[in-house]
């Protein structure tokens, strides 16, 4: 693998007499992370170079968070290093490399969503939760909710659409729906936010950035069938656990309300989810694919931004916000 660098081969993979290194079916995300799977010693690991820009401080906070939550029960997160007295992590040509244990199982497709299975992951996001509820919880404005005020504001005062329209198809059809959606909704849904900044919710660990692709199932079609774990702890922070819930069913496009309802209801059972924190949900859902809809339009019509994961898979999440968003604001 000539692009792991030398050092990491040394510091994190010869320790554990790695015999097998390739990349990850899932390749390269659109954050510039960078995934491979090693067989080392009867044991799979995961070997990640994380976004570039990334500091050792950040990943050494992941990993405190990955690690209380095994601690406190849950095995859907990835354990950390996997072997007592050998590196969990480096740095190396101004980038961030980790290993955890590579974990079993595969993402869904929209199309095999099924109500027991976003019933069966809105319980493993509440374990998660659960496992992490008494590490550093304060009750606060939910930080997600004044961070969408803020990104409003800037997009407002520096609007990206008028720049947009000169984009070749399909960006810009998908830059004019943007627009549209932006101009009608925007000033509301800050109203609305900014009524949900005056309440106290209670706050903890959260992910921030669960959906469909971070959640693996194993043994799909057998009675077996379980989600196996949940991968791809970049964006975890305190906040509110109204986040993740929003972040998770937004990411299934359009699913009945049945379904939408069943996946809270799962999750309670599992995690308590006081009034108020519920209540977000909807909104923070709304907001964050309104908002992600001018964010795609900046990112690329204005700024021409390149993402290794390629621009197809760019252009996806592009109309894959706007769709949701359009869904939202009928």
């Amino acid at each position: 693998m000539n692009e792991i660098p030398e050092s990491i081969l040394h510091q994190l993979l010869a320790p554990r007499g790695a015999t097998r290194i390739e990349p990850a079916a899932s390749g390269w995300g659109l954050s510039g992370a960078r995934v491979y799977r090693v067989e080392a010693d009867g044991t799979s690991y995961c070997l990640r170079r994380w976004p570039l820009g990334t500091e050792l401080a950040r990943v050494d906070q992941v990993h405190r968070f990955m690690t209380a939550a095994r601690s406190g029960g849950c095995l859907l997160v990835p354990e950390v290093g996997c072997r007592q007295g050998s590196a969990a992590r480096t740095a190396s040509e101004n980038s961030v490399w980790d290993l955890t244990r590579w974990m079993p199982g595969r993402c869904l497709s929209r199309d095999e969503l099924s109500l027991p299975r976003i019933e069966q992951a809105a319980a493993a996001i509440a374990s998660i939760h659960q496992s992490v509820a008494a590490v550093d919880c304060q009750d606060q404005v939910a930080p997600a909710v004044l961070a969408r005020i803020a990104r409003i504001d800037q997009l407002t005062h520096n609007n990206p659409f008028d720049r947009a329209l000169a984009s070749p198809p399909p960006l810009q059809s998908l830059a004019r729906r943007a627009m549209a959606l932006w101009n009608a909704n925007h000033a509301s849904i800050r109203y609305r936010l900014q009524e949900a900044a005056a309440v106290r919710v209670r706050t903890q660990w959260v992910l921030r950035d669960v959906h469909l692709e971070h959640l693996l199932f194993d043994n799909l079609g057998d009675a077996a069938e379980t989600v196996s774990a949940i991968v791809d702890y970049d964006a975890v922070r305190i906040d509110t656990p109204a986040t993740d819930l929003a972040r998770f069913l937004g990411s299934f496009g359009g699913i009945p309300p049945q379904w939408y309802n069943a996946a809270i209801a799962s999750y309670r059972r599992i995690c308590p989810l006081a009034a108020d924190s519920e209540r977000l949900i909807p909104l923070l859902d709304a907001a964050t694919h309104l908002i992600a809809s001018a964010n795609w339009t900046q990112w690329l019509c204005v700024e021409n931004r390149r993402f290794d994961a390629g621009a197809e898979k760019a252009v996806d999440r592009f109309r894959e916000a706007v769709d949701r968003a359009e869904m939202l604001f009928p």
